[in-house]
């Protein structure tokens, strides 16, 4: 598991983030000439269209060996908890983006820092040929190569560390309002778990922030269950999912599915979300899920071959594997005990070889 240590984390609260103090690897960002705002640490370009331009980053080494780090350019995504995930490694971006910074930024795919020194790394960046509204968000990716492993837990969960700086471009300086619209919501087997799962996606290119997303979910049996997700944080043209599990015993019927999001966070806003928050923006989308009879069946048999263990095929082999294991144990014994009563037996003929000479001798 690698546990990503962002360097910048959000955007209008962006602080850096260091590694555990035993990290020999240090990031620094160096502050380019375009720098729209130049209080913050992470990169926001203001470029014309088809600007090239140098992104740098500073990279020290305070170990007495020298570092391999490996580089790569990103572009930014979300999360389902409502993060934004600089590193693009969550949820795929939504069909909307048009300009991707993992494309635009380009630059080598690894670079070393000298024992007790330090390397500029620089990556080239080319905007789009045509001029754009909104912002494009990526990072660059910083991975020590070859870190030495080391387990935390019972578990025995692999730590290793990384740096991410963020990446913003943009050719105006005019903020877009974010828009959101609820997705598709689907049924299915997702990550070994049954659930029905809503889309929330930002079909603009701007930042989505404050946003509370509320999916409520109303079974056969009457039930219902509500997920809440409260404060969060969507990266440009990005999707993220809302997910209620269904159980191990999913019933075919129609499940009621209604959700809505609300973004734009204000004292003033028209929208209450009936826990004494108020937005600037609303959307809602009910949808009635549909799982047949065959849905449900199979659904109910993936979740009971993971509840009631391993396939059939792994416990037959696994114990075939412990048999042998006792009848190669029992050969073992027995060899051993049919050695130990060979030399008991040479033993016993040497005593009355020994026994017979004493008497002749006498």
């Amino acid at each position: 598991m690698i546990a990503l240590l962002f360097i910048i984390f959000g955007l209008a609260s962006a602080q850096p983030v260091h590694a555990a103090s035993t990290a020999a690897l240090g990031v620094q960002p160096i502050q380019s000439t375009y720098q729209r705002d130049k209080n913050v640490t992470y990169f926001d370009l203001l470029l014309k269209a088809g600007q090239v331009t140098p992104v740098q980053v500073k990279l020290t080494n305070s170990s007495n060996s020298a570092i391999k780090v490996n580089v790569q350019a990103t572009t930014a995504t979300s999360s389902n908890s409502g993060i934004v995930d600089y590193t693009g490694g969550s949820n795929t971006s939504d069909r909307t983006l048009q300009h991707k910074m993992g494309t635009a930024l380009k630059g080598a795919s690894s670079v070393t820092v000298p024992p007790k020194g330090s390397k500029t790394y620089s990556a080239t960046l080319t905007m789009p040929s045509t001029s754009f509204s909104g912002v494009m968000v990526g990072g660059l990716v910083f991975t020590p190569a070859n870190q030495a492993t080391a387990t935390s837990g019972k578990l025995g969960v692999v730590n290793k560390y990384a740096y991410t700086v963020a990446v913003l471009a943009r050719n105006s300086s005019t903020i877009l309002a974010p828009k959101l619209e609820i997705g598709t919501i689907t049924s299915g087997r997702i990550k070994q778990v049954n659930q029905i799962q809503a889309q929330v996606r930002n079909t603009t290119a701007a930042f989505a922030n404050h946003i509370e997303a509320i999916t409520t979910i109303k079974t056969p049996s009457g039930k219902t269950k509500t997920l809440r997700l409260a404060d969060a944080q969507m990266a440009p043209n990005s999707k993220l999912y809302q997910t209620l599990a269904l159980g191990t015993k999913v019933k075919a019927d129609d499940y009621q599915v209604n959700t809505t999001a609300y973004w734009g966070k204000s004292s003033t806003g028209a929208y209450a979300d009936g826990h004494g928050n108020h937005y600037q923006y609303r959307t809602n989308t009910s949808k009635t899920v549909k799982i047949t009879q065959t849905q449900a069946a199979k659904l109910t048999k993936a979740a009971a071959k993971v509840h009631n263990g391993m396939p059939k095929s792994y416990i037959i082999a696994i114990v075939v594997g412990v048999v042998l294991l006792l009848l190669i144990i029992f050969l073992l014994i027995v060899i051993f005990m049919r050695r130990k009563q060979s030399s008991q037996k040479l033993a016993d003929l040497e005593k009355q070889v020994a026994d017979l000479k004493n008497k002749s001798d006498k």
